[in-house]
């Protein structure tokens, strides 16, 4: 079998061929319809959030069909260039773009972030500081993205964000279920203890109990 010697770089950095051997094409064509896109647009009008705000959350939070691979993050910026639409603001974001070249290049091309992955926030359209949110905001915007994700039931979640919220008390409810969801740290993985289970039941509002897949990641800006 003829050996792949062409360098590849991703992230700018030049990838190890022991670690190329692990690329392959991605053709995976789900067709079942998801409620997430219209349930993520619908909580963008609830927060009073621009048009065009909206329209790009949901265009990166698509496509709207169960299945497939989504990634959860932890909050947008305040600044996104939402008024010149999706490719203006995947190229001002260096998150955006991480997931980009990374899904590109694990998938020797097969895979688009802007088509055919999800990209969620733990906090959708939320960009303030979490210490100045009032408690009922937080616990409704996590609540409103466990149940993005629920509707979506993809087949395997990326988990790279992680909140980190001002102590309230012992007992703490204000992430709800959207804590199954956060990353576990650098160098850990979900199914290496009991504690840290590959599958996350979580309870869908309107379907009953749903399982995630969970992968282990950390926030791609941080690389």
């Amino acid at each position: 079998m003829a050996q792949d010697t062409q360098l590849k770089v991703c992230l700018g950095v030049a990838v190890d061929h022991r670690i190329r051997r692990l690329f392959k094409p991605v053709f995976n064509n789900p067709t079942e319809h998801s409620n997430h896109v219209f349930r993520i647009e619908a909580l963008g009008r609830s927060l009073n959030r621009s048009r065009e705000a909206i329209e790009v959350t949901a265009q990166i939070a698509g496509p709207a069909v169960k299945g497939g691979i989504a990634v959860a993050l932890q909050q947008p910026r305040h600044n996104h260039p939402f008024e010149k639409g999706l490719n203006a603001v995947f190229e001002d974001c260096e998150t955006l773009c991480a997931l980009s070249d990374i899904f590109t290049t694990v998938s020797c091309g097969t895979l688009d972030v802007r088509t055919d992955i999800t990209i969620v926030d733990l906090l959708p359209y939320v960009s303030e500081d979490v210490a100045e949110i009032d408690d009922a905001m937080l616990r409704e915007s996590f609540r409103a993205s466990t149940q993005i994700i629920c509707d979506k039931e993809p087949n395997v979640l990326l988990c790279a964000g992680k909140i980190w919220l001002p102590k309230a008390g012992k007992f703490d409810d204000r992430k709800g279920d959207a804590w199954k969801f956060e990353s576990v740290g650098l160098g850990k993985k979900f199914g290496s203890t009991p504690k840290l289970p590959v599958m996350a039941r979580i309870r869908h509002e309107e379907h009953g109990l749903v399982t995630i897949h969970r992968v282990n990641g950390f926030h791609p800006s941080l690389r």
